[in-house]
């Protein structure tokens, strides 16, 4: 049976360097991914500080297992803290996310962490993502839309109703959205996967997205590898 990982005030279950923080609201997104949204009080707010592109680290304990997850943080930072979880298949922690978890838990959360990050001088930029890579980027976009810059966005999904954040990408003006569907042709979407040839083409016909302050690219390792290697020929620098 799967359980919570402690009951609220049991402040002895946190491992060292975790706090503990309660589950304010729970959203399914998607198909298969769950947004969780946190309580973080005010001696913690510091702590909890991030810059968009973090993660942060979970101890959850299944069963008598104590299992240690990362997931990128969503949210803008002047709103409530969150991540999104999409449910692996096999995945024993992702699925508890999914569909155990539940608003009033508590969880046991270490403070963010990760050098995947939009930097205060990143006004312009480039973002390609697919699947649950736009989790970070969601963070980005957000800073992007405050301090009034531009995010050219181009992700990938297998399907329409795959998409992640949808609502909240076409709320964002400052965000400019290309989305590509793997497994599904539809009017007023790109049919396939964003590959190194269609990035290639991509800079091709629009070479103004060289002047971009920075390139973040978040999915599969493959994907990350090929269109990193597009941005060295067009000499963007690693």
């Amino acid at each position: 049976m799967l359980k919570k990982l402690f009951r609220k005030n049991n402040s002895n279950a946190l491992p060292r360097g975790f706090h503990a923080l309660t589950v304010s609201s729970l959203r399914k997104d998607g198909t298969d991914t769950v947004r969780v949204e946190f309580d973080v009080p005010s001696e913690l707010q510091s702590t909890f500080s991030f810059i968009p592109g973090q993660y942060l680290t979970f101890a959850v304990t299944i069963g008598n297992e104590t299992h240690r997850r990362s997931y990128s943080i969503c949210s803008a930072r002047e709103n409530s803290l969150a991540v999104a979880v999409k449910q692996v298949d096999g995945g024993i922690v992702s699925t508890w996310f999914n569909t155990e978890l539940q608003e009033g838990d508590t969880l046991a959360v270490s403070a963010p962490e990760g050098h995947f990050l939009l930097k205060d001088d990143h006004q312009s930029v480039v973002s390609i993502a697919a699947g649950s890579g736009i989790t970070p980027i969601m963070a980005m976009a957000h800073a992007i839309q405050k301090k009034g810059g531009s995010m050219k966005l181009f992700y990938g999904s297998r399907t329409e109703e795959d998409i992640l954040f949808r609502s909240e990408l076409e709320s964002l003006n400052s965000v400019s959205v290309r989305h590509y569907l793997s497994q599904e042709e539809k009017d007023g979407f790109h049919y396939g996967r964003f590959t190194k040839e269609v990035f290639m083409e991509i800079i091709k016909s629009d070479l103004d997205l060289l002047k971009s302050d920075g390139f973040f690219l978040c999915g599969p390792e493959a994907m990350i590898q090929d269109l990193s290697e597009v941005l060295e020929i067009f000499g963007v620098a690693r």
